[in-house]
């Protein structure tokens, strides 16, 4: 999925996916932004699951631990929120390889 210049993207979910997480990059795809709905689990990020059929029912807006913005969802919308990393992330991040 590409960014759209309103910040927005579309994805296209096989028929037979279940769940589905999202993860977003920059930098020409090198760095990765931090998901902020799990943006509180600090040292150790957990990757969150969403049920496609709710977000097909009802929509779904991730929880955003980075501010106090927030969103409804449509149904059939998948609303996620990202920041990109600090310093201390980016440098933790290059010492680890």
């Amino acid at each position: 999925m590409r960014q759209n210049d309103d910040g927005t993207g579309n994805l296209t979910v096989p028929q037979n996916a279940s769940v589905l997480s999202a993860q977003a990059k920059y930098a020409l795809g090198t760095e990765l932004y931090v998901n902020c709905d799990s943006a509180k689990d600090k040292d150790f990020p957990v990757p969150r699951w969403y049920a496609v059929s709710d977000i097909l029912a009802s929509g779904v807006a991730a929880p955003n631990g980075c501010s106090k913005r927030t969103a409804l969802a449509k149904p059939g919308e998948f609303v996620f929120f990202v920041r990109k990393q600090n310093w201390r992330e980016q440098t933790q991040d290059f010492s680890s390889h």
